[in-house]
């Protein structure tokens, strides 16, 4: 079953993409905690800041924010060959918190199964080196750290 997916446009993008994307990354919001607080983020263009999408606990739903034939304004240099979700949890969870969470890390499978196929892009975990190489695949954000440093 495709995901349901809630647009909340941001204006914080580039238009078109010179080619497909090649990798899949993964942030956590480290603050909105719904997919409708992190859009309110991005729709304000003062914060200069997207993803394409966003994941939280509402089953079977996204949000979007950047359609994905755009450029989100969250790699830094490879948002030209990204595609991104922000996942509402923190990167400081231990695992039992993230347990506690299954319907938002389903989400979060889902739209990279669905971005995966789009893009012909690998389910595979990507190794820093090979994210910030040539490499095809899913990624986290501090796997391309230069591109802002944080997860």
């Amino acid at each position: 079953m495709a995901l349901n997916r809630k647009w909340m446009p941001s204006p914080c993008y580039y238009l078109g993409r010179s080619s497909s994307p090649r990798l899949i990354v993964l942030h956590t919001a480290d603050g909105s905690r719904s997919i409708e607080s992190l859009g309110r983020y991005f729709a304000n263009p003062a914060n200069k800041v997207s993803s394409n999408a966003g994941a939280d606990d509402k089953p079977n739903t996204v949000g979007i924010y950047v359609d994905r034939e755009h450029r989100a304004w969250t790699q830094g240099e490879y948002n030209s060959v990204a595609i991104s979700i922000e996942i509402c949890g923190f990167a400081k969870w231990p695992t039992t918190e993230w347990d506690k969470h299954p319907q938002m890390l389903a989400n979060v499978a889902a739209w990279i199964a669905e971005e995966a196929a789009v893009f012909d892009i690998p389910i595979v975990e990507l190794s820093p080196a090979q994210a910030q190489g040539s490499g095809r695949g899913v990624c986290q954000h501090v796997d391309i750290s230069g591109a802002g440093g944080h997860w």
